[in-house]
């Protein structure tokens, strides 16, 4: 046993005779674990708690990457956001993917203050990536069937104020005028923008308030330039949130519990990924419209702009946990990473 400050360098001298040495460091809010890394002798940390600066985790992306090269690449999406930072996506792939292959987008951390989104989408990215290495059944089938897209942490500069100002911020950081800063990226999708929360329309100091016009943000034009560039390849998209505990389907913009979209298979598929999301702990999912789950509508939405745009496409909002009348709601203890990622990872 070590204390906090001298794991690492006592971890460095030990890793120097011995090899698959697990180091853990527990603290009141978190857990890390060190594990040597005998292919490569590179000390790798993996992160379960929710203090990832976006610089942390582009480095983290970049240690997957160099453990994994055959399977993970690592770029950048084509807009840089107001505060000037750069959005990673990763593809995860087989070794002998063909660029033919069906795509399945996955978008998270859109909103800053959801921290389990990111959290949990390393956290699945992770573990496709190790059980595809050990010949798991499962993961062989998502990488040899379907290429990955994921962008982990859509909105950065929301997602970094929230660790340095704000816990609760949820939309991006533009400057519109004194006293009113960001959008909600999840209104600025260009479906019907602007014709639900009406009253707030034009008020920029609510979490609401869906910008200008849309696509008027570099982080939603960012995820509208990802789709367009793979639309003839794309046949699922995934927009990862908290919380509630629903998966969400189209369309989100109607204050009606209940409307055919134009994928009649939705809500088939909707329903099977809370039956497997219920097989692993216990936890009830349940499917359905914004207004049927929330109770309110939500206008210029990513899904239901994906849906618009290739109406075959399986469009889905994940909510993960808590349960919607959890006292913790965004504040989620790191302990409920990777509970909340094997949940992910079945759904999927």
């Amino acid at each position: 046993t070590f204390l906090p400050h001298l794991l690492l360098p006592c971890a460095a001298i030990i890793s120097l005779v011995f090899w698959n040495v697990l180091f853990f460091l527990f603290s009141p809010s978190y857990i890390i674990y060190y594990r040597i890394d005998k292919a490569r002798h590179i000390l790798y940390v993996f992160l379960t708690h929710f203090k990832l600066t976006c610089l942390q985790i582009v480095n983290y992306l970049k240690k997957l990457e160099i453990k994994y090269p055959k399977t993970i690449g690592i770029s950048s999406l084509t807009f840089q956001t107001f505060q000037g930072r750069s959005v990673a996506f990763v593809r995860l792939s087989n070794p002998y993917s063909s660029n033919k292959k069906p795509v399945i987008i996955v978008e998270a951390g859109i909103h800053g203050r959801e921290w389990i989104a990111p959290a949990a989408t390393l956290w699945v990215m992770e573990k496709i990536l190790e059980n595809y290495e050990s010949r798991e059944p499962t993961a062989r089938l998502m990488l040899n069937k379907y290429d990955w897209f994921v962008v982990p942490v859509t909105n950065p500069d929301g997602y970094e104020y929230t660790h340095t100002k704000d816990r609760l911020w949820t939309k991006n950081r533009r400057y519109i005028s004194k006293g009113c800063t960001g959008v909600d990226l999840n209104r600025n999708f260009d479906i019907m923008f602007g014709t639900t929360d009406v009253e707030y329309r034009n008020k920029c100091n609510t979490d609401t308030y869906p910008g200008e016009s849309a696509f008027s943000e570099p982080e939603s034009s960012n995820i509208q330039d990802l789709f367009d560039s793979l639309f003839q390849r794309v046949v699922a998209f995934v927009s990862v949130h908290s919380f509630g505990q629903f998966v969400l389907v189209p369309w989100s913009y109607t204050n009606y519990e209940y409307t055919s979209t134009s994928n009649e298979d939705l809500d088939r598929v909707a329903y099977l990924m809370t039956y497997a999301i219920s097989k692993r702990h216990g936890r009830l999912y349940s499917y359905g419209n914004s207004f049927q789950k929330l109770k309110y509508a939500v206008a210029g939405n990513s899904i239901d702009w994906v849906l618009k745009r290739k109406p075959n496409v399986y469009s889905v909002s994940l909510k993960l946990r808590p349960s919607i009348s959890a006292k913790d709601g965004f504040l989620l203890p790191g302990s409920q990473i990777i509970p909340t990622g094997e949940e992910f990872y079945d759904s999927l």
